[in-house]
């Protein structure tokens, strides 16, 4: 049996905790101050009046699918003004496990056994905190977006760019006219191969990684912070939020 994997993308609601601080040697602080590709700048956020959002939110999700089963959220608002919000989300308790250094191979134990996993690079990693995108509040309505892909940020940042063979995309494998890879049992990955051509090995999570959560340039590899596809609109109520994203409703309490 042979699979080819696409140029995709997908997002699968699993979860993270929330800080605006860095989580370990593996992780990039959550707070990105500007940047290339999008991410918020906190001294945007921190200009202007603050809004009384700011602070610490603890409550839980409805219909969680999070792998630890935690129904947990933890909503850090770092700084906010009329026209910014800064901060994170994160979905359950668990302790996310180091980004991968080898940026020839994606691999995690536990999530991947080596073969291609078509939403690999969108699994929201337990208790990873995501940074708050687009964020905006025009009070009692909160909105913002998170980047379910925001763990593979430094992974990416890792990769060196190729453009792909008679099109104009960059991406962290080289890939043929068709962009594909394909899979067997027998084979694993492969770049190429596809209608007889030429064909080269290269670990699977590698390849999904590459085709559906880097975005590259001709420069350099990252992930995206203009958008992310988890979407959140909330209403606060005094000392509560409430409100929805993609799997059900969120109920938060400030803490602090």
């Amino acid at each position: 049996m042979k699979w080819i994997l696409g140029c995709m993308s997908a997002a699968l609601l699993i979860g993270c905790a929330a800080k605006s601080v860095d989580v370990g040697s593996n992780h990039a602080t959550v707070l990105e101050d500007g940047g290339p590709g999008g991410w918020p700048s906190l001294a945007a956020c921190q200009s202007d009046t603050q809004l009384p959002i700011v602070g610490t939110w603890n409550g839980y999700m409805e219909r969680t699918t999070l792998p630890s089963r935690s129904d947990a959220v933890t909503l850090v608002i770092a700084a906010a003004n009329a026209s910014h919000v800064c901060g994170t989300i994160t979905f359950g308790t668990g302790t996310p496990p180091p980004v991968p250094t080898d940026p020839n191979s994606g691999q995690i134990p536990g999530i991947t056994d080596g073969g291609p996993a078509s939403n690999y690079g969108g699994y929201l990693i337990d208790g990873y905190p995501l940074t708050i995108l687009n964020g905006r509040a025009s009070l009692p309505r909160l909105q913002f977006e998170a980047n379910a892909s925001q763990f593979w940020k430094p992974w990416c940042e890792l990769q060196t760019p190729y453009l792909q063979e008679g099109a104009d995309r960059w991406s962290c494998v080289p890939l043929n006219v068709r962009g594909e890879t394909t899979y067997s049992l027998d084979t694993g990955c492969l770049l190429g191969g596809v209608d007889g051509g030429a064909s080269v090995p290269v670990d699977c999570a590698k390849a999904t990684l590459c085709t559906q959560t880097c975005s590259c340039t001709a420069t350099a590899c990252t992930v995206s912070g203009e958008g992310g596809g988890l979407l959140f609109d909330l209403r606060v109520t005094g000392d509560a939020i409430d409100g929805s994203d993609a799997s059900g409703g969120i109920h938060l309490t400030r803490v602090r």
